[in-house]
């Protein structure tokens, strides 16, 4: 997906995300699958982008979550660690998301989804991710201005 699809995209998923956890919804299993496009109805726009399958989705309330569920490649270091979360575990599945539609790939190399527990970890500095994703990548900023921007104000 090109730079400026992934960005309009990704801000869309931002915002769908950020108006469920304004309602204390978490949805829990982010992931291209489960991101629909509807179709573009005309030639200067991009689609609107939704999202579905809300079968592990959840109303937070005011206590953490402990449930391991989602999809494996997607998920949080607290939920693969059986750590209690809270709803900042959308945001892990929307920088996996992110960098899986820049870079056509997820952003680590495994062979099995176990070895997710050994490489998930506190985040690299630039040196030591070396070339593989840089530290200053344009769609990357957008996206956490994105997320992160007015995060505890009403969505429209």
């Amino acid at each position: 997906m090109s730079e400026s699809s992934t960005s309009y995209t990704i801000k869309q998923v931002c915002e769908a995300v950020r108006y469920l956890h304004f309602f204390k919804i978490i949805h829990r299993d982010l992931k291209p699958e489960n991101i629909v496009i509807q179709s573009v109805q005309h030639e200067f726009t991009q689609g609107t982008v939704k999202l579905c399958d809300f079968g592990w989705a959840v109303c937070r309330g005011t206590e953490l979550r402990s449930t391991f569920c989602g999809t494996p490649l997607y998920v949080s270091p607290e939920i693969l660690k059986g750590q209690l979360y809270d709803e900042k575990i959308d945001l892990w599945a929307i920088g996996i998301l992110t960098y899986e539609l820049l870079f056509g790939t997820i952003p680590f190399e495994i062979n099995r989804e176990e070895e997710l527990v050994k490489i998930v970890r506190p985040p690299l500095t630039a040196d030591q991710r070396g070339d593989r994703l840089p530290a200053e990548h344009p769609s990357l900023r957008r996206s956490q201005r994105l997320c992160f921007a007015n995060s505890e104000k009403e969505p429209r």
